[in-house]
């Protein structure tokens, strides 16, 4: 493409020129407007297609009252599982004709003044805020009673009117011991994260409710509570203090994969095998947990990929008045079964239920 065709830009004007219509009957038919032919349509379509014409996003925003552009609103792109979300969203955009506006903001104040400085310019027509905090719950709601539509994506509590979209976390934490006690252990013991945020508690009281229906005794030398933010570190320091305390274990649930990353990296400096002498289960399945070690790592798969896009997809809902604000959209997940996981090689101690 040469300078000058970056210069110029094909305008609503030449695309009816050039179809020999008025340039209102254009604007019809690019907006598919139900009094314009379907062969006057596919014609004006096929002419703006092959001159190059791409909409006015400013003009489009005028006439309809929408911009066309959704806002990604993020606290940091640290880790795969924030681009896996991320893609997702831009494979909504593109196959919904809608242009994605990333921010970055790192506070609560941040991200509520992100909101509400797009509503107030206009900027964009609704807004999908990664993990939200319930700190700015009144301003999220004042937001969406003024117009502007919002979906939190894995709100760490939850927010009174916010439609939100999440992972079954409750029923992952349960698919993942059920799969451990099958293999014949019962010292399992679960590393998680902020058990007072809703995806640790989740997963928390799935693990617990999968030992007390196999009747295994909770014991709470084996829960590890660890901060957010850290996982490898987190994952290495659990196991390491479990082995340098003589308690003993034969299976991990992992808040996440790379918990179990650094929980399988620290078992081999103690000349623990995974899984001969453990067997780990992570969460997420995030992109390297299919090729991790040998034969990759054994976890609880939630579609984040097919989250991102269920979130733009239900903010466009919000948007339409198609949807009401406030529903909890739950996506299932399910176990995957690798290298990490291995029935119970040695005897484990006699273990009972108490109460």
């Amino acid at each position: 493409m040469s300078v000058r065709d970056f210069r110029e830009r094909i305008s609503i004007k030449d695309v009816a020129r050039a179809a020999g219509t008025s340039i209102s009957t254009v604007s019809r038919a690019l907006n598919n407007h139900p009094d314009v032919s379907e062969e006057t349509r596919d014609r004006i379509l096929a002419i703006a297609q092959a001159q190059g014409y791409q909409r006015n996003v400013l003009a489009h925003s005028l006439i309809s009252g929408r911009s066309g552009l959704i806002s990604v609103i993020i606290p940091d792109i640290k880790y795969d599982y924030e681009l896996l979300f991320l893609r997702g969203m831009t494979h909504a955009a593109r196959r919904l004709d809608q242009e994605l506006l990333l921010t970055v903001r790192d506070s609560t104040a941040g991200i509520v003044e992100a909101c509400r400085s797009m509503y107030q310019r206009g900027l964009t027509d609704g807004a999908v805020v990664y993990q939200p905090p319930v700190e700015g719950e009144a301003d999220f709601l004042e937001l969406q009673k003024a117009g502007f539509p919002l979906v939190g994506f894995q709100p760490p509590f939850p927010i009174r009117g916010l439609t939100s979209v999440e992972p079954m976390d409750y029923e992952g934490g349960l698919l993942a011991v059920q799969h451990l006690l099958s293999l014949g252990h019962q010292r399992i013991a679960i590393i998680v994260e902020d058990t007072q945020r809703t995806a640790g508690h989740e997963r928390l009281r799935g693990y617990q409710d999968a030992l007390q229906h196999a009747g295994i005794f909770i014991d709470p030398q084996l829960l590890k509570v660890v901060p957010i933010n850290q996982p490898q570190r987190s994952g290495r320091a659990a196991i390491r203090q479990w082995i340098e305390s003589g308690i003993d274990f034969t299976a991990v649930f992992c808040f996440n994969d790379l918990v179990a990353y650094g929980a399988i990296e620290e078992a081999a400096m103690h000349g623990r095998q995974v899984p001969q002498d453990i067997s780990i289960v992570g969460f997420d399945d995030i992109s390297a947990s299919p090729r991790f070690g040998w034969r990759g790592l054994t976890t609880v798969k939630q579609p984040i990929t097919r989250i991102g896009e269920l979130a733009l997809e239900t903010l466009l809902q919000l948007c339409n008045g198609e949807a009401v604000p406030g529903q909890r959209i739950r996506v299932p997940v399910e176990l995957v079964v690798r290298g990490t996981t291995a029935k119970l090689a040695r005897a484990a101690e006699p273990i009972t239920s108490h109460g």
